[in-house]
């Protein structure tokens, strides 16, 4: 079975990403503050407030699905995806670690073929991961 040049580029960025989830949380500190007021510009413009439901696509190890579950408090929710299944579970660990696993969800997926209900949500956010994506008027 062949692969097309996407697939393999996903195929790449999937192992490419699961092999630097571990070292890129050791530098989350450095990283997360320089990059912090994005995440907030971010929310701020798709208008999201208590009580919201968020799409992150390409999320990471959390950012900025982690802002977004502070913001939409208790009766929000937080969907967090990521083509990387340890960049997902770093983060689905730091949202337990802050009291935020009560209002995020994570799913593993390609951001062009991920299945989610239609209209589902009030906003989506993606932040640095548009630039990975091969085929952007798919997803």
């Amino acid at each position: 079975m062949s692969t097309t040049n996407n697939e393999q580029y996903k195929i790449n960025q999937r192992q490419g990403w699961n092999g630097v989830a571990d070292e890129w949380l050791k530098c989350w500190d450095v990283i997360e503050p320089a990059s912090k007021n994005i995440s907030l510009r971010m929310i701020e413009l798709a208008n999201i407030k208590e009580g919201s439901k968020i799409l992150d696509v390409a999320t990471g190890i959390g950012e900025p699905s982690i802002t977004a579950a502070y913001q939409v408090g208790k009766n929000g929710r937080v969907l967090a995806t990521d083509i990387s299944l340890k960049m997902l579970s770093i983060s689905k660990q730091r949202s337990i670690t802050l009291g935020l696993d009560d209002r995020m969800d994570f799913k593993e997926g390609d951001a062009e073929t991920i299945v989610l209900p239609p209209l589902s949500f009030d906003a989506a956010l993606c932040r640095f991961g548009i630039m990975f994506l091969p085929d952007i008027k798919a997803v």
